[in-house]
């Protein structure tokens, strides 16, 4: 399927540009918990571990490059061999998920409480999404730097944060979702779709078509993919140790890739 990326006409805005290039400062890093005395006969086991996962990144910015792409925006995993190791790669469009910067105050509130009532965790959904209001006030597009920054909210704790981790983005700069790439919990949390217009929605992607917007929901979907996606690698090798990659890219005219922010990446080592 040919991935098409929306036109944003000028260039962004410049506190968005200096953002980006703070991004690229962020550097990754490897962490281990292994005695010293382990630690050079890991180094080297991890190097190889680490190198296959940012081969996964090398390909998937390859990919984004063909005329005719491989691996979906979708989060759908794409897997390779890699020197031995096993490597998935998954890609997410940031546009299919709530912005949390932007995101309107209903749709939040809605994707707390259907993600806390599936997990059976206690969360009150509306004193969180007021908490994100505050901790946003005063500052349009800014406030959140990262999606990491939502641990800063009063009521937000880790299990919180992983609930909320697959369907939240700072991204997207925009306070509607692409129903193309969307998951379907966050699909759910959006008033105005009910669970027949999901379905449509999903038997239009499967059939390459684009995603019907009800008329209901308009003001918080918007078909729009790109510019910017989460590329997210995993190296396994066979004794079962593992690395990770995890970047934002900004894919201009689907031609320009920069990384404009790394996420701290990890060694696992059994």
């Amino acid at each position: 399927m040919k991935r098409i990326l929306s036109e944003r006409g000028a260039a962004l805005p410049s506190v968005l540009i200096m953002a980006s290039i703070l991004g690229l400062m962020a550097l990754s890093f490897v962490q281990t918990s292994r005695q010293s005395s382990l630690a050079a006969a890991y180094e080297t086991k991890s190097l190889s571990l680490d190198q296959a996962a940012q081969a996964g990144i090398e390909l998937a910015l390859a990919d984004f490059a063909t005329a005719e792409t491989k691996i979906p925006v979708t989060g759908a995993p794409f897997s390779f061999v890699n020197n031995g190791y096993r490597v998935t790669i998954r890609i997410t469009d940031e546009n299919g998920k709530a912005d949390l910067n932007m995101a309107q105050p209903p749709l939040l509130m809605r994707l707390i409480e259907d993600l806390s009532a599936a997990s059976q965790w206690p969360y009150d959904a509306t004193a969180v999404t007021d908490a994100i209001l505050d901790f946003r006030a005063g500052k349009p597009r800014g406030a959140f730097a990262a999606i990491d920054d939502l641990l800063k909210v009063p009521g937000v704790d880790e299990q919180l944060f992983r609930l909320l981790e697959p369907y939240i983005t700072v991204s997207s700069l925009s306070a509607q979702i692409n129903p193309q790439t969307a998951e379907r919990a966050l699909l759910r949390a959006i008033p105005g779709l009910t669970p027949s217009s999901i379905d449509v929605i999903f038997n239009a992607r499967a059939a390459n078509k684009p995603a019907p917007t009800p008329t209901a929901a308009s003001v918080y979907l918007a078909n729009r993919t790109g510019p910017f996606f989460r590329i997210q690698t995993n190296a396994v090798g066979p004794s079962g140790a593992q690395a990770l990659r995890d970047v934002i890219v900004y894919a201009e005219s689907g031609q320009i890739l920069v990384i404009v922010q790394s996420r701290p990446a990890y060694a696992f080592l059994p």
